[in-house]
Parts: structure tokens; C-alpha cells; sequence
């Protein structure tokens, strides 16, 4: 039982520490930084668990990760509210890279930038 609530703790830790690091998410900043990332591969094997009520059986799955080429824009901006520099990536097309110069404004357009690293997942 202590196992248990144990366990529902720490999700609760892990899910407001998640909600907490989200909250600086910036929309506009200064751009410091560029950083074009060829496309590449990664596996990973993760461990997965097959119960039948009797006996718990862990094998781990080989997962193929796929990155294509990737313009990453770093931004940064500062917080008067808690008086330091917030960072932040964005990820945007070639013709946008190549348009946008370190010093300038960003502004994220959630049609036209991605917030998060792309890639693909695949079973191998």
C-alpha cells in the first residue's frame, strides 16, 4: 500500500514539475542563435512489460527515431517578473532561416514554426 502511494506522489511531482517548465514558453524574443541539424537516425531500445495476471515477462523493443534537416532559431527574452533571461527553439523552414538574422525579432506563428524538435518513430 505504501508502494502505491508512493508511486501516486511522484506522478503528481512529475506532472506539476512538467506543467511548471511550461509556463516560459516564449512567443517572441531576440534571436542569439541559428543552428541548421542534418538529417540523422537514433535507436533506442525500450524496455516493455507483457502481464498475463501470473508472471510479468520485459523485452526490450528496438525503436528507429528519424530526424530530418532541421532549422533550429534560439531566442531568448527577458522576464522582469522574475528578473533573468528566458530561453527558448524554435524550428523553421529553410527559406525562413535563411531570412531571419541574429539580433532580430521572432515572433512564433503557430502555422508557420514548430515548438518542438520533428521527427519520426518506427519499429524496427
Amino acid at each position: 500500500m505504501i508502494k502505491v502511494i508512493k508511486r501516486i506522489l511522484m506522478m503528481i511531482i512529475l506532472v506539476l514539475l512538467a506543467v511548471a517548465c511550461s509556463n516560459h514558453k516564449l512567443t517572441e524574443g531576440e534571436v542569439y542563435e541559428k543552428e541548421y541539424k542534418p538529417e540523422s537516425y537514433t535507436t533506442q531500445l525500450i524496455p516493455m512489460s507483457i502481464c498475463n495476471g501470473d508472471s510479468c515477462t520485459t523485452y526490450l523493443q528496438q525503436y528507429v527515431y528519424y530526424y530530418p534537416e532541421r532549422y533550429a532559431i534560439h531566442i531568448k527574452a527577458f522576464s522582469e517578473e522574475d528578473n533573468e533571461w528566458i530561453y527558448d527553439t524554435y524550428y523553421v523552414n529553410e527559406t525562413q532561416f535563411n531570412e531571419i538574422v541574429i539580433g532580430s525579432q521572432f515572433i512564433y506563428d503557430e502555422e508557420l514554426h514548430l515548438d518542438e524538435e520533428p521527427y519520426t518513430r518506427s519499429k524496427d
